[in-house]
């Protein structure tokens, strides 16, 4: 699925609450966050917080990793902690905003980013195959259309394609073409 990824830190006071935040357009639908007083950091994926079992760690770099595998699942791993095959406590159907986050920390402590990483998985030309995450079809990384084509997740197709094989779509997910392109199954 989708990945993304940064380091993060802080310096060693935090007297109100330093994280991230992901977003469904406007819609906070993922926090994970650090709040003082407590042990470990916590996240919320649209209900209660809950902890995640990474202590807190001043002046240390963390790489926080996410992977949104659609379906309202996802997975993450931060620090020494993480999880698989979680699903949203709400509806989520796209995360397409990242916003970080410093309320109160304290006079002359710092809160830091690096190492900003965004991953839209592609997939290269196969005779026949399984497409088991959200993906773009485009430039160049087209299935070669002779084989069988079954996808599971949603796709954006954004360039021409034709097909000499069978297209299947799970139940629930779309096959969008994008405007000025042509899917044509001969």
């Amino acid at each position: 699925g989708d990945k993304f990824s940064v380091d993060i830190g802080h310096t060693s006071t935090i007297n109100g609450e330093v994280g991230l935040v992901l977003l469904n357009g406007t819609t906070v639908v993922f926090t994970l966050k650090f709040v003082s007083g407590a042990s470990d950091w916590v996240i919320n994926d649209g209900g209660s917080d809950f902890g995640v079992s990474q202590p807190y760690a001043a002046n240390i770099s963390l790489t926080f990793e996410f992977t949104y595998e659609g379906n309202n699942q996802y997975s993450y791993s931060f620090g020494s902690a993480s999880g698989n095959n979680f699903t949203f406590s709400g509806t989520v159907s796209n995360i397409d905003g990242v916003r970080f986050f410093n309320r109160d920390q304290g006079s002359g402590q710092n809160f830091g980013i690096d190492n900003l990483k965004i991953e839209r998985p592609s997939y290269t030309s196969i005779l026949s195959g399984d497409f088991s995450n959200t993906a773009i079809w485009d430039d160049g990384v087209l299935p070669n259309g002779n084989g069988n084509i079954n996808i599971d997740h949603n796709v954006n197709l954004n360039t021409d394609l034709s097909l000499n094989g069978n297209l299947e779509i799970s139940s629930g997910n779309n096959l969008t073409v994008n405007d000025d392109v042509t899917l044509t199954n001969n």
